[in-house]
């Protein structure tokens, strides 16, 4: 065995080294004890690291964006796609396509929200969907007519207003057993016309 102070020879057994006068077994005790500290700081450290990594990716994954949508501000999530849907000026879809976020424009000729409201009703009721009004109420100074509307294999949200001889309807939709309510709220709460 040699001294860990000054590195001459020593016996197994001796308590001192015969060299230097270093403690033999109080040394080496150190040594270890400092690289276990170490140890304990690299894993703290590693443990702290992989922490703030998940926390980045699940802040950046439930994040969104507002998108200029034909006029209408929409909160949109990062990881969702802007593709081409029938029947919609502008829409974006989940990266499983199992959700799809779409506004349509229309010409309105004067036409109230309240009048289109109730047209809106007698065709939906005519297209047999089971959709319910749950609200009118004004978002970032703006009345907004909100429809829930379920088929066997669809949800959707409908979110519709007129302005200047406009109708805008912003609709969220998802398959059935998709849990949608957090970007429902989020939706909700940013909804604005910027034209």
């Amino acid at each position: 065995m040699k001294c860990n102070n000054c590195g001459k020879e020593i016996k197994e057994k001796s308590l001192f080294c015969s060299n230097c006068g270093t403690i033999v077994g109080s040394n080496v005790k150190t040594k270890t004890v400092e690289k276990q500290k170490n140890n304990y700081i690299l894993i703290i450290l590693a443990l702290l690291l992989l922490f703030f990594a998940i926390a980045c990716f699940i802040i950046f994954k439930n994040s969104g964006q507002l998108v200029n949508m034909n006029g209408v501000k929409v909160y949109v999530p990062n990881d969702y796609e802007e593709k081409i849907k029938q029947n919609y000026d502008e829409a974006y879809i989940s990266p499983k396509e199992d959700v799809m976020i779409g506004v349509i424009t229309q010409e309105s000729n004067d036409i109230k929200l309240d009048e289109y409201i109730e047209i809106l009703k007698s065709r939906l009721k005519s297209a047999n969907l089971k959709c319910e009004q749950e609200f009118s109420k004004n978002i970032k100074k703006v009345k907004w007519t909100k429809f829930k509307c379920k088929s066997e294999d669809e949800k959707a949200n409908m979110y519709i207003t007129v302005k200047n001889k406009k109708v805008y309807i912003v609709s969220l939709e998802a398959i059935k057993e998709k849990d949608i309510s957090n970007l429902e709220n989020k939706i909700e709460s940013n909804l604005e016309l910027v034209r």
